[in-house]
């Protein structure tokens, strides 16, 4: 009759014993690639994090340089002596140095000028006649428009010929 010896039987043992250390070493070796994984990852980020760094200085020196470039032609165009007024596709004057001959007619207000504007522009349009701002957004050329503001008579100011 053959003995069994069960879990103690030193063949059974050594097998356990080494599955362990197979099961450890394979552990180990998981553990030494998961962290040079994470090492890698952690440089990629921080040299992903350095060009990003690197990025916002640019754009803010290019904000920087766009924002004095803006606030230099804004003084520009608001220091010219001329009525100039830019207008969008809705008709609404988005931005006008109207200080532009108001020597000439100083009871004039800014929003009594942009109302006159945008009602000549859409008399005009209903009437059918060449409107240039219209033109200018259909074409995309620009056009010079040049009028002038007389002075105003005992009736108040003469707004037709803008």
């Amino acid at each position: 009759m053959r003995k069994t010896r069960g879990l103690w039987d030193p063949r059974h043992c050594r097998r356990v014993e080494e599955e362990r250390r197979i099961a450890a070493e394979k552990l180990f070796k998981a553990h030494a690639e998961l962290e040079a994984r994470v090492l890698e990852r952690t440089a990629a980020l921080a040299r992903a994090n350095e060009q990003l760094q690197r990025d916002i200085a640019e754009r803010k020196k290019a904000e920087e340089a766009l924002w004095t470039s803006e606030s230099v032609l804004l003084r520009i165009f608001d220091s010219i002596p001329d009525l100039l007024s830019v207008i969008d596709r809705d008709l609404r004057i988005v931005r006008s140095n109207w200080h532009g001959g108001m020597s000439m007619c100083p009871s004039i207000s800014a929003t009594t000028i942009h109302i006159a504007m945008r009602h000549i522009i859409r008399d005009r349009i209903s009437r059918g006649e060449n409107c240039h701002t219209i033109e200018v957004f259909r074409t995309g050329k620009p056009a010079v428009m040049e009028n002038s503001i007389r002075k105003s008579d005992s009736r108040g100011p003469c707004l037709s010929c803008l």
